[in-house]
Order: C-alpha cells, then sequence, then structure tokens
C-alpha cells in the first residue's frame, strides 16, 4: 500500500505520467494522457475530474535526492515529527549531502507528537524547510481511507456519489 503511495507521488512530484494500469486501464504501460482512444485523457474513476496540465510547476531533476519520511519522530515533534536536518555522507565518499525535497505526510502524526490536535497539517516542517529552500511534497495515499483523519467524511461523501466506486474496493484496479 505504501509503495504505490509513494509511487504515486514520486509520479506527480516529478511531473510523470501514471501507467495507465494504475487508473485500471487494460492498455498497460501507456501514459494515462495517452491511454484513451479517443484523445480525451482517461479519468481515473467514474466523477474524477479532467487531469489539469500544470505549465510553469516546479519539477526535480531526476538526480535529486529526496528524503520520504511516513511516519512522524518524537524527537522531532517540534517540527511535526519531521526531521528536517537530514545530512549524511555518501556511501561512496565524500562530503555529506543533504536532500533537496521532502515528502511526507501533510498531516502531523499526532499517534506521536501528542501536543497537536487530530487533522493538523504540518506547518511546522514545511516552514522550517522552506526557510532551508528546501522543496516539499505531501504524499498521496492512493486507493486508501483512513477513518481517523478529519477529512474522512469527503471520501464517504464521494464514494456515495459515485456508486460505491472508492471505499471497499479491492486495489485490484490499481
Amino acid at each position: 500500500m505504501r509503495r504505490l503511495s509513494i509511487l504515486v507521488t514520486l509520479a506527480l512530484a516529478v511531473g510523470v505520467a501514471l501507467p495507465a494500469t494504475l487508473a485500471g486501464s487494460a492498455q498497460a504501460g501507456r501514459p494515462l494522457a495517452d491511454a484513451s482512444t479517443s484523445g480525451e485523457p482517461v479519468r481515473a474513476c467514474k466523477g474524477c475530474p479532467k487531469p489539469v496540465p500544470c505549465k510553469g510547476c516546479w519539477q526535480p531533476a531526476v538526480e535529486s535526492r529526496w528524503q520520504i519520511q511516513l511516519q512522524g519522530v518524537k524527537a522531532f515533534c517540534k517540527t511535526g515529527g519531521i526531521d528536517t536536518a537530514v545530512s549524511a555522507r555518501p556511501y561512496s565518499g565524500g562530503p555529506a549531502v543533504s536532500p533537496i525535497v521532502y515528502a511526507f505526510d501533510p498531516f502531523i502524526d499526532t499517534g506521536t507528537c501528542k501536543r497537536f490536535d487530530p487533522g493538523t497539517l504540518n506547518r511546522p516542517a514545511v516552514e522550517a524547510l522552506h526557510a532551508q529552500g528546501i522543496k516539499v511534497v505531501g504524499y498521496v495515499d492512493a486507493g486508501t481511507w483512513e477513518q481517523w483523519r478529519t477529512d474522512q467524511q469527503r471520501f464517504v461523501n464521494f464514494d456515495e456519489r459515485c456508486d460505491g466506486c472508492l471505499l471497499g474496493d479491492a486495489l485490484s484496479r490499481y
């Protein structure tokens, strides 16, 4: 499940079209924007909006160093559980290097950092990283539903509007 989240995040952040198989298309290996025979972009689900091009959006270089943190760490609760000072020497040697892109949950891990209310956006980490000139990407959970999230009712409402296309469906379509 987390691998799919990371794949979606990285693809969206880098501006790469996801393989059509992730959208349930039989046309494996073709980008979503090219998978339709009608020339229209393929929508990931019934009721989903059309993809919108993002001209001028920032895209990291292929060789960019990333820090992907999927869980808060108690020692870093000042920044919502995110270590904003990652730096290490490369395995091959040389001076220490730091990531220029961080990817983490946009909500603070309140199971680890209990002083925050559930659903609190992780502004402390974003602000600390932006102050260092580092880009931040919020990861996307594709095909998952987290009942404790403050936005969980939005998933329930969407699922009702699309006749049960979201919740309780196996990931076989992704």
